[in-house]
């Protein structure tokens, strides 16, 4: 599920779901301390298995994104590049 939220000065694209739909397009990962930080194939690969390790728990894992939009409010199309 993704949601457009638009401001004077831009806006964002929201995102939630599945960890296995929504990783594959991002580039970056947010970290405890705030920062945004490169997402490097061995940190997917981190991901990956935290997950997996909490889905054999029974726990359910849902990933979450967001990307900036133009001031227009427009949304890139969904093929251009990654979140």
């Amino acid at each position: 599920m993704t949601t457009l939220d638009v401001e004077a000065d831009g806006g964002w694209l929201d995102t939630k779901g599945a960890p296995e739909a929504v990783q594959p397009r991002c580039v970056s990962v947010l970290c405890g301390d705030g920062a945004e930080r490169p997402l490097p194939e061995a940190g997917r690969q981190q991901i990956t298995q935290q997950v997996k390790a909490r889905a054999q728990k029974g726990l359910r894992v849902l990933a979450l994104a967001r990307r900036a939009t133009p001031a227009t409010g427009t949304p890139p199309p969904r093929e251009q590049g990654r979140a």
